[in-house]
């Protein structure tokens, strides 16, 4: 009995994952396209840097931008921004936690400390390659607020998906070098992050209002 059991609980957790996996990838697909392309840093000259193919088919995102503020090499403001539009199956959600140490560089320090715009919190990293130090700040930027933990986020797209509502989002990683002053490195980081929070707010808002409640 207790073979049976346990067998029939098995074969159930398992009709259960496969429901789950089906109902995860037919989430509604957002309308229209939402392009990062068009969120710039005001008054400031920029690069876009280019991105790996292959990244960028691991990734799975609609669209992406990666690019570089400034000429001053102490002073840059690198900015990228990844568009999902739902979870799809070989979708794999961005976290720098996973993407600085594969790119040979360490996490000196993690923190949460409050976000910039005064509503929540964002994630800060402090990285190095044994050369150079930057500071590094994310956040996923839904309809429905700011979210620090891929955990979170990914339990949010599954109950989304369950509910037949987009889960589309915006992931922004905003990165400057750690060099004199910290003061002055948070000062330029956050300036950065409270217009990119705002403008990737008002672009979810604008391009899908409605697909995600």
């Amino acid at each position: 009995m207790g073979r049976f059991t346990t067998i029939a609980a098995l074969t159930i957790l398992l009709a259960l994952a496969v429901a789950m996996n089906c109902q995860l990838f037919q989430a509604p697909v957002a309308d229209g396209v939402l392009d990062v392309t068009s969120i710039k840093l005001d008054g400031r000259a920029f690069r876009n840097e280019p991105m790996d193919p292959q990244f960028l088919s691991l990734l799975g995102a609609r669209s992406t931008e990666f690019r570089s503020y400034g000429s001053r090499p102490d002073e840059m403001i690198w900015t990228f921004l990844a568009w999902f539009d739902r979870p799809r199956e070989g979708s794999q959600v961005h976290s720098p936690k996973n993407c600085y140490p594969g790119s040979g560089w360490a996490i000196l320090s993690e923190s949460a400390p409050e976000a910039p715009w005064g509503n929540g919190r964002i994630h800060r990293l402090i990285v190095g390659d044994g050369n150079a130090r930057r500071l590094v700040d994310y956040w996923f930027q839904r309809t429905d607020g700011v979210i620090t933990s891929v955990f979170e986020l990914k339990r949010r797209m599954v109950m989304d998906a369950l509910h037949h509502r987009s889960g589309s989002m915006i992931f922004v990683r905003v990165s400057t070098p750690l060099g004199g002053p910290v003061s002055d490195c948070v000062q330029r980081i956050e300036s950065a992050d409270r217009e990119l929070h705002s403008k990737t707010a008002r672009l979810l808002g604008d391009t899908l209002k409605g697909t995600n409640r």
